[in-house]
């Protein structure tokens, strides 16, 4: 597997930005065995669309509890609708899956649509923690207009907690000036208004739920339009944060010395039984 660690990665993360390390998981103790080196990594992990989805509705569906939005009759109309999307997907989870066995008391609590009338901070966490990792996207969906729901609904959850999400508001209004670049699409031209309406700053200030929904449903499919050698890629390069530094004088891997690991491998060839009853040509079988 080092081998496979070592070969080269040409812009792997971006121009010019080529693989430099790599990580070694090693669970059967080869590295304590030859004494090779121990330092330890630490990996990232990447939450899946799908599940950053379901987590951000699962949200939604919590602040829409309270009173407040309650009385309006379009939020309590929404939050019925993310409640029957999300029990849906629970529903349709295949119990004989390895990974919903694993949670399947969770699973079957979620499956009573009862319970996803109101969600206690407790609910928010299984839901998040056990519920969501299950959750797979099968259909073959533009991936672009996914992304997009996930912006939108990232700003609805942003103006029900008062914390306005400008980094995707600025997604939003970016990706409404690329879509009137290309005006001249009939699809593209029936939702000017909007277009142009999300791309003033002063828009953003009084907007209101129901409106953010009516542009996340007009526009999310729009943008299998634009042309993806326009699209602006981001590069990204998270450091981790330097705590302590230890400085040793002795070299951490040893890996030229080929006669401790000679014999190494020797000793485990002659004290083998079964590599001694080969190596004489014996019957494996014990007598």
């Amino acid at each position: 597997m080092i081998g496979r660690g070592t070969r080269l990665c040409k812009d792997l993360f971006g121009p010019d930005q080529d693989k430099e390390n790599f990580l070694v998981f090693d669970y059967g103790d080869n590295f304590e065995y030859f004494k090779a080196d121990p330092r330890e990594g630490s990996g990232r992990h990447i939450v899946p669309l799908t599940q950053r989805l379901f987590n951000i509705k699962v949200d939604l569906i919590r602040e829409l509890q309270d009173l407040h939005y309650q009385e309006d009759p379009f939020a309590r109309e929404y939050r019925q609708q993310l409640v029957s999307e999300l029990h849906r997907h629970v529903e349709d989870l295949n119990e004989l899956d390895f990974r919903v066995r694993m949670v399947l008391d969770t699973v079957y609590t979620y499956k009573k649509l009862e319970n996803w009338q109101n969600l206690t901070t407790i609910s928010c966490e299984q839901l998040h923690s056990h519920i969501s990792p299950l959750m797979f996207d099968d259909d073959k969906e533009n991936e672009m207009a996914r992304r997009f729901d996930l912006w939108m609904l990232e700003i609805q959850v942003g103006q029900l907690t008062s914390k306005p999400s400008r980094t995707h508001i600025s997604q939003v209004m970016k990706t409404a000036q690329a879509l009137a670049s290309v005006g001249n699409i009939p699809q593209v031209f029936a939702q000017a208004e909007i277009i142009r309406k999300v791309q003033e700053p002063e828009f953003w200030e009084e907007v209101s739920l129901s409106e953010l929904e009516k542009i996340r449903l007009s526009l999310r499919d729009l943008l299998q339009f634009l042309d993806k050698t326009n699209r602006k890629v981001y590069y990204v390069n998270f450091e981790d944060r330097i705590l302590s530094t230890v400085y040793e004088t002795t070299p951490y891997l040893q890996v030229n010395d080929l006669r401790s690991y000679n014999e190494k491998v020797e000793h485990y060839l002659k004290s083998s039984f079964w590599m001694k009853k080969q190596f004489l040509n014996c019957t494996i079988t014990r007598s």
